[in-house]
This record gives C-alpha cells, structure tokens and sequence, in this order.
C-alpha cells in the first residue's frame, strides 16, 4: 500500500496541537496565583509567540524548525507545570489556600500532566 504523491506532499493538520496549547494556557490561567511560576501571562505569552512561527514553519515546509520550536514549547511547558506542582506541594502544609481550592488545582494539573 503505498501513498499518492499529493498526500505525501500536504503537511499534516496541526489543529489539534494548536488546541492541545491553547487548553493548557487557558488551564495554567485558571491556577492560583500563589501555584503559577513567575507572572501569570508568561507562559500564554511565550507559547503564542512560539506558536505563530510554528505554524509558518510548517507550512512552508521547514521541518526541522518546525520540530526544534516543538520541542522548545513543549519543555517551556513542562518546566511550567512541572513548577506549578512543586509549589502546590509546598502549599500543601501552610494552609494558605483553602483545601478545595488545592484539590481543584491539583486536578487541573493532573490533567494537564497526564494526557
């Protein structure tokens, strides 16, 4: 089974990443303030930016700066999330957010870490 020319030519679709980013921005806004790295419109700033030449990339064809920009939001990301978690493990025993407030962030998270 082999695939016509004009389907080996077409880049992939890239909606479902673009979507997969903007969730996880719209999540990390959702956050307390108190378990968000640094300000609070950092990380949907810096992935937007990143997003835009991205998806330029990609369409004209630029593979590998498409994959180089991929991996540089993706650990930006991480590194976020993955501070975000630690500070709401610090905040576990100082009581300063209420418990429900906690659990609902720590959901957040879960389910932005998980899938």
């Amino acid at each position: 089974m082999s695939a016509s020319p004009e389907h080996i030519d077409q880049p992939e679709p890239r909606g479902q990443a673009l979507a997969a980013f903007l969730a996880i921005c719209a999540i990390y806004l959702a956050l307390p303030r108190n378990l968000v790295v640094g300000p609070v419109w950092l990380l949907p700033t810096v992935v937007i930016v990143l997003l835009v030449p991205t998806v330029v990339s990609h369409r004209v064809g630029k593979l590998s700066l498409n994959h180089a920009l991929g991996i540089v939001i993706n650990g930006i990301t991480t590194l976020a999330l993955i501070g975000s978690v630690i500070l709401l493990v610090r905040a576990l025993p100082s009581h300063r957010e209420s418990p429900l407030q906690l659990l609902r962030s720590a959901g957040l998270l879960w389910l932005v870490l998980a899938a």
